[in-house]
């Protein structure tokens, strides 16, 4: 196979994997945010000027989309092809991505020398590894197009820095063309900007070469006033970058954190080290491989500098580490790169499925863990809705509120630093909450009442004495203004909880039938399900009342009736929409044990401990140990009852004074399932 073969089929190899990296279902609230940035230029037949979505101000303030151009376009494709549709349509970007990533590997090598041979599989191996770092970053939104242009520009860069070029003019006027396009997609092109700086900065021994990249500088600078809001979108860009008061107040803007996903920074670390052991050749070669590394160091400053660039500084500097790399593998056989290239491709794909942004392979559109139900409930019965929210839930409920108005939204920059900070600040401070609803006038609330983050907002909410609950789904729950609600016609809910919490439910003052009443008000729509499960499951328990309570939650394994089993149906389809969750996850482990099912109530505990913590975790070490005593592993239950009991404080605990003299008298009564 000679060496363009090689190439063409490699480039195709990286190209297939970035696209099966990117097949997964339309899932991304910034995705739904765009749809509705680019329903509202349909509408208006232009893009507008001024903000039509938030309430923060009393008139229409200033607001310019830099991103209106991909907004229109995902709107557009959205309408024709489906959501279906627009998966293939980034599929098939992210497939050019691939061929355009091995083909820069392939250039940089430098032309029938050491690892010329290798590097165009050693960038399509290196792009494959990539795709758990970056998947994060595969999603519906205009970083896919940035990431493709990034792409297109290295190699149009590359061609500037070397002599081979036969047309360079040709490809400065191709590369200005590409900006314009950039710059009304994304705010990403001030990332172009940069590119084409640090292969100047590279260059600056070869006049010859400086001189076209230094026109192409120019030229691109003076192309980014080429927008509806003119000079605006590169002034809002710089403004963005150099005021550090944004990395504050977005969590991706940021550099990484423990809160963050652990595998980021070991992705950063090993592309670094890669990186490192590239630097020598690189810079050796040639001066457009030394541009190229330039390129390379500037994107991974920004990635430690911001989360956001992990993705981009891990896929667009596979060509560098390939170039650097690949005279060390050049005697390597083509059947060994194949099965190297295989074996990267199934860890990748196994591991994505572990890591951001957590979704499924497939097509589509999967609405699952967004606020789906509750919007479409005030879409129909609220739709011009005055709405607070969190950034990232504003975002989608744009989506499904075209009249709403909202506090906040995932448009960051146009609110500034300081309304961002004082909006996201409330959520954790009641009284400033109350009267941010109030001078904004705001009249709806809906929060993602299962996160850790919203339990002190949560609680806030249902204190307010003149707001009403008015639906709950899997995740979310809305509240609206008693007297906006009145005059909607709505009437709200007075049994159910918006939480997993099972004392409200099987409360003796609680009617039954208001609970079932609530339960036909939320209707039948898919992201309710594991909640309504959840609620006819409850009701359906008795071991959650008071008096069970006391007896340490689980009983005898004799009363194995009806009542129970259908309990135990409800809590199984409730986890299979809420996986993991431990709110479920732990009664479900309950009624297995009731029903003597114990392997299903290990698993249960298994994937609540998931999400788990410290203290957290001692309601599953308990019911662990009922599981040992149905078990019949008696000396397993003494052994941790001796220790439990020889711990100091634990007679004055009430959960444990009642528990382990449960346990105990169910070890002497010879409780054991068959």
């Amino acid at each position: 196979m000679d060496e363009l073969a090689r190439t063409r089929w490699w480039s195709l190899v990286g190209g297939l994997v970035l696209a099966v990296a990117g097949f997964f279902p339309l899932n991304n609230s910034d995705g739904y945010g765009h749809l509705a940035q680019g329903r509202n230029i349909v509408e208006l037949g232009h893009v507008p000027s001024t903000d039509p979505f938030s309430l923060w101000k009393p008139t229409p303030a200033t607001w310019h989309n830099y991103e209106w151009g991909f907004d229109l376009a995902i709107y557009a494709a959205y309408e024709s092809v489906g959501p279906t549709g627009i998966v293939l349509l980034k599929c098939l970007v992210l497939f050019g991505l691939g061929v355009l990533l091995v083909r820069f590997g392939a250039r940089l090598a430098p032309a029938h020398g050491a690892g010329a041979g290798a590097a165009p599989w050693l960038t399509a191996a290196l792009v494959t590894l990539a795709i758990p770092a970056a998947r994060f970053r595969l999603t519906e939104r205009p970083h896919v197009l940035g990431l493709a242009f990034a792409a297109v520009l290295l190699l149009g860069l590359h061609a500037l820095a070397t002599d081979r070029t036969r047309r360079p003019w040709h490809v400065v006027g191709g590369l200005v063309a590409l900006h314009v396009l950039w710059v009304n997609c994304h705010g990403s092109h001030l990332l172009g900007l940069m590119l084409t700086g640090a292969h100047a900065a590279a260059l600056v021994r070869h006049p010859r070469l400086l001189l076209r990249v230094g026109v192409l500088l120019a030229l691109q600078v003076a192309a980014s006033g080429i927008s509806p809001f003119g000079y605006g979108i590169l002034t809002d860009a710089i403004e963005h970058v150099v005021n550090p008061e944004y990395r504050g107040i977005i969590s991706e803007w940021e550099a990484w954190s423990p809160d963050d996903p652990g595998w980021y920074p070991i992705a950063l670390f090993l592309q670094t080290g890669l990186l490192l052991a590239s630097m020598r050749t690189l810079f050796r070669t040639s001066a457009a491989t030394r541009a190229a590394l330039f390129a390379s160091v500037l994107l991974a400053i920004m990635a430690v500098r911001s989360v956001r660039f992990i993705g981009e500084y891990i896929v667009l500097t596979c060509p560098m580490l390939a170039a650097g790399l690949a005279p060390r593998f050049e005697g390597l056989a083509f059947r060994w790169r194949v099965a190297a290239e295989g074996a990267a491709l199934a860890a990748a794909l196994g591991l994505s499925v572990v890591v951001p942004p957590d979704v499924k392979w497939g097509a589509g559109e999967s609405e699952y863990a967004l606020p789906a139900a509750s919007g479409d409930f005030l879409a129909e019965r609220f739709p011009e809705a005055r709405l607070f929210a969190s950034i990232a839930d504003a975002w989608y409920l744009m989506w499904k509120l075209p009249r709403a108005k909202f506090l906040i939204d995932g448009r960051a920059p146009f609110y500034g630093p300081a309304h961002v900070r004082a909006v996201t600040a409330s959520f954790g401070d009641p009284a400033a909450m109350r009267a941010m609803v109030d001078r904004f006038g705001v009249d709806t609330v809906v929060l993602e009442f299962t996160s850790p983050k919203i339990q002190t907002a949560l609680g806030t909410v249902r204190s307010w004495d003149d707001w009403r609950l008015v639906y709950v789904e899997d995740w979310y729950a809305a509240w609206v203004r008693t007297t906006a609600g009145e005059r909607a016609g709505i009437d709200g809910l007075s049994a159910l909880p918006p939480t997993y919490e099972f004392e409200r439910i099987v409360d003796p003052n609680t009617p039954v039938g208001d609970v079932w009443r609530d339960l036909r008000a939320l209707g039948t729509a898919p992201n309710g399900e594991g909640y309504r499960s959840w609620v006819k499951a409850s009701s359906n328990s008795g071991r959650c009342s008071a008096e069970a309570h006391s007896r340490g939650f689980v009983r005898p394994p004799t009363i194995r009736n009806a009542r129970g089993q259908r309990a135990l149906a409800w809590f199984r389809r409730a986890s299979e929409r809420l996986s993991g969750l431990p709110m479920v996850e732990i009664p479900r482990a309950m009624a297995a044990l009731d029903a003597c099912e114990l392997d299903e109530a290990r698993n249960a505990l298994a994937a609540a401990r998931r999400d788990l913590e410290g203290a957290d975790r001692r309601e599953t070490l308990l019911l662990e140990q009922e599981i040992a005593v149905r078990a019949g592993e008696t000396e397993r239950a003494q052994a941790f009852l001796r220790a439990a009991r020889a711990e100091p404080g634990v007679d004055a605990d009430p959960s444990l004074s009642a528990w382990l003299p449960a346990i105990a008298a169910d070890l002497e009564g010879g409780v054991r399932c068959p």
